[in-house]
């Protein structure tokens, strides 16, 4: 599948390598898998063999592999969770990782019959948050202390889309994903997010949980 920036190419034995050396990276490492895990390369793929996700590569247009996007499907038929990564932090906020999503939600969507996509990330993951609230995803809830790094706990966001809101919403915003790094744009979406998980959290305490 090929978009304006990326194209989507099957996974390969040697892009584990690529993925090994990505999460040499602690950023990168833990942006990828909430974690910093020191594993070898032999480690990470036969992880990566017992995995249930599927994988495919992603790779500018003009060949340089850059990434990779995972899904597997979880609970009932139709329901997938989306990962993946874009492992140069030097071309993060280009797009490319928005719009290698983009084409996998489209894959999902038209080629799988799927009726609803997740995704989970931690609130460390500002640039992911920032897509995810402008997307026309929903903020199901707070995942509370759901990761562990560096001697802390740390909240998750977990926000989904349903088949026909995906259609809809593409519909009426076909540019969107090409404006989403815009700074006006990322502010609006961060004061958002800070507004909602304030007031998650007050509910929580209000709770007694």
């Amino acid at each position: 599948m090929k978009g304006l920036m990326v194209t989507l190419v099957p996974f390969e034995e040697e892009d584990v390598e690529l993925i090994y050396q990505w999460r040499q990276s602690d950023l990168t490492s833990t942006l990828m898998s909430g974690s910093l895990n020191f594993v070898s390369l032999s480690e990470m793929k036969e992880q990566m063999k017992q995995d249930k996700s599927r994988y495919v590569g992603v790779k500018t247009n003009a060949g340089r592999k850059i990434g990779f996007i995972s899904w597997h499907e979880v609970k009932t038929q139709g329901n997938y969770q989306i990962g993946g990564t874009i492992g140069d932090p030097s071309i993060w906020d280009e797009g490319y990782g928005v719009e290698a999503t983009k084409l996998v939600m489209d894959y999902l969507f038209h080629f799988k019959n799927a009726h609803r996509l997740q995704f989970v990330t931690g609130l460390y993951n500002t640039r992911t948050i920032g897509m995810l609230m402008k997307h026309t995803t929903q903020i199901e809830g707070i995942l509370r202390d759901y990761y562990f790094l560096d001697g802390s706990y740390h909240d998750a966001v977990i926000c989904s889309v349903l088949r026909d809101e995906y259609y809809e919403y593409y519909e009426e915003n076909p540019e969107f994903y090409y404006n989403i790094f815009d700074p006006e744009t990322l502010k609006e979406t961060k004061d958002k997010f800070k507004r909602y998980y304030e007031n998650q959290r007050s509910l929580f305490s209000n709770l007694g949980v």
